[in-house]
Order: structure tokens, then sequence, then C-alpha cells
């Protein structure tokens, strides 16, 4: 099924409007530190104090998207969902708790933060803040969840559960690891069906798991991208197994016409396990309407290929 991506919204440190997005390969552009994201520019001044930097960066992508499309949603608030993506988005939650409880006791944790705890409640403060009431869900993956937001918004939207999803990713920063975090949401709908123009459509390719040491891996892949490899369009590989990218990036190249660049080394802007670099990917295409396919795959095998289509 053919999505239409109808709006899209991102906060991420150095990458602030659409302008910004001009190095394919997403290069580190600032280091991990709470001063680029100013919450009361986003959220305003009130009602964000006791809320998890994710919950935060979420609401504030989140804003950034519903602004462009708020007044065709307004009767459509009831049929939209939220699916988000993640794998760290409670890591300073976490590490304060930790923190706390190993210095003062449990009886020190501020009952007002509690719920921060929670990993699913970014996204359930999206859906109080902007009232979408479908279904809110949170995927948790180190590496693939972002991506497998859209394969779920997908069938969401193939079986009219909905008519619109905003799916997405997002993370927390991590100081230990010194990587970034922030969020990246797209509204989707059906292509046939979008209540306005699109930015770009998507399509999902397949989502399927072969073991990283399945020789016959790479000829899968293969036979899934020569058919949606087309004239000025590229692949953007991003594999959590070093071995297994350096392998399927010779075979692609040798295999398919196109351009195949690798996302798989570390000095891109968030880290490996992080969900938002597939996300940031897609608006990367959108951003330079540079038609691409991104084929994602976790240190288990799992696999997700999209192909996206900037509008003309």
């Amino acid at each position: 099924m053919t999505l239409a991506i109808t709006a899209a919204g991102w906060v991420a440190p150095g990458w602030n409007h659409w302008e910004c997005f001009t190095d394919p390969l997403m290069q580190a552009r600032s280091s991990v530190s709470d001063s680029w994201f100013d919450a009361n520019h986003y959220l305003g001044k009130r009602g964000h104090k006791y809320l998890s930097n994710a919950s935060r960066y979420l609401l504030a992508a989140a804003g950034r998207a519903v602004g462009t499309v708020d007044d065709r949603h307004k009767d459509l608030k009831d049929r939209t969902g939220i699916v988000v993506g993640t794998n760290e988005a409670d890591y300073w939650v976490r590490r304060e708790v930790n923190r706390i409880v190993l210095s003062q006791g449990a009886n020190a944790l501020n009952a007002i933060e509690a719920p921060n705890t929670a990993v699913n409640l970014p996204a359930s403060h999206v859906a109080m803040r902007f009232g979408y009431t479908g279904p809110n869900m949170t995927l948790t993956n180190p590496h693939l969840a972002g991506l497998e937001s859209i394969y779920v918004a997908d069938r969401l939207l193939r079986r009219h559960r909905l008519a619109a999803v905003m799916a997405g990713a997002v993370e927390d920063s991590l100081e230990s690891d010194h990587v970034n975090g922030g969020a990246a949401v797209l509204f989707l709908e059906n292509s046939r069906e979008a209540s306005g123009p699109a930015l770009a459509t998507i399509e999902a390719i397949d989502l399927d798991f072969h073991a990283p040491t399945d020789h016959a891996l790479g000829e899968w892949v293969i036979a899934k991208l020569r058919q949606k490899c087309v004239p000025g369009s590229a692949v953007w590989l991003l594999s959590h197994c070093t071995e297994l990218a350096q392998r399927m990036q010779t075979q692609l190249q040798h295999c398919v016409t196109v351009p195949v660049h690798d996302l798989s080394k570390k000095n891109t802007i968030f880290a490996a396990k992080h969900t938002l670099l597939p996300l940031m990917q897609l608006l990367w295409l959108i951003a330079n309407k540079h038609q691409g396919i991104v084929l994602a795959q976790s240190n288990l095998g799992h696999i997700v290929m999209f192909t996206l289509t900037p509008a003309k």
C-alpha cells in the first residue's frame, strides 16, 4: 500500500529547518548537550516542567507536524492514531531513579515524576495534547522501531482502522555514549484518500527475518531491491552487523544500478542502537526531493525496507 506523508516534524541538534538537511550521511553536527533544545520555545512556558526529555522532544516534533495539517485534520482526530518507536526514551529517567534509590532510598523518589518511568508516556502525552483518540502504541526495539512504526501504521491504514497515523521515533540523549537525542514524526494517510497535498509517498517493500549468517540474505535483498530501484534513486543501508553491512554493500554495488550509501558507521548523528537515524534519513530524502530506498537491519537479522518518492 502506498502511503502519503502529509506532514513531518522533528527536533534534533543541528537540524532545525529543511535547509539543514544537506549531508546524506547525517554526520553529527553538535555534541550532547541540553542547550540545543529550548522547551519553552516549542511548548510554551507551562505544562512541561515534570515531563521527561523524550516527552518534550516528541511533543515538540508533533507540534511542528500538527501545525501544518491541523485545519485539515479537525474532523479526523477520533480516527487518528499514534505509533512511536524507541530504544532509550526513558534513559535519563531510569538513570535518575537509580541514583536516588541507591543514594537516598525509594522514599525519596518524586511521585510527580514517577509516571515518566513508563516508556509509552511520550506518545500518550502527544495524544492528550492534540486530542487524538485513535490507537496509541509504543514499539521498543534497539534498531528498527522507528521504521517499524511506519510498517504498523501501514497495517492500520490498510485495514481502515484509522484515517491517519502519526508515526515516528523518539530517543533521549545518552551521556555515556555522547549520543544526541531528539524526535521525528510523519503524518501518514492512504495516498488515495489523503486529506491534502503530500510531501512524499512511502511504500513498505518488505519486513522479514534472516539470520546475519544466512548467505542467501544478499540474494533475497537484491531481488527485492531490483524491483524498486529506478534511475535517479539510491539505496541507504543501515545494518547493525559490521560484517553483514560490508558484505551487503559489496553485493548491492555489483547488482543494482543505483548508488549505495552505508550509514552503518558510528560517526553519524545517532548511535546505531537508536531508532531516529532511519527517520532522519527519510526526512533528508524529502528535503532534497530525492527518491530512495532505506534498508535497515538489526544485529539479530530483522529487516525493514521502504521506498520513498518525494512530491514533484
